[in-house]
């Protein structure tokens, strides 16, 4: 079952996502994230979550052996979700790690 992630992201790198030009997103891997799974992509402008955006993740990438220091950070590359996608995000499991957006 896939899982959705919500995660703060800052306005310029929303507005980058939003456009379709950053299609991956760097992270320490402090949550079980999996192949398939999405992202909720809140834009922090600081002090509160404006717009939010969902992406799927379609690769994860470990950073270990890459960037030194880098063991618990993944790159994970994403797409905008499609209409075939709706299914497994009503299924999916919230994953919000405990913070509140």
């Amino acid at each position: 079952m896939a899982t959705v992630h919500q995660l703060k992201i800052k306005t310029e790198y929303f507005h980058e996502v939003k456009q379709g030009r950053k299609k991956a997103e760097l992270r320490k891997a402090d949550r079980d994230f999996s192949l398939g799974d999405f992202l909720q992509l809140c834009e922090w402008n600081g002090y509160r979550c404006d717009r939010v955006l969902l992406v799927k993740v379609t690769h994860i990438l470990p950073v270990a052996g890459f960037i030194p220091g880098g063991d618990d950070w993944v790159v994970m590359s994403f797409t905008p979700i499609m209409e075939t996608d709706i299914d497994a995000i009503i299924s999916a499991k919230l994953n919000d790690a405990g913070e509140s957006l």
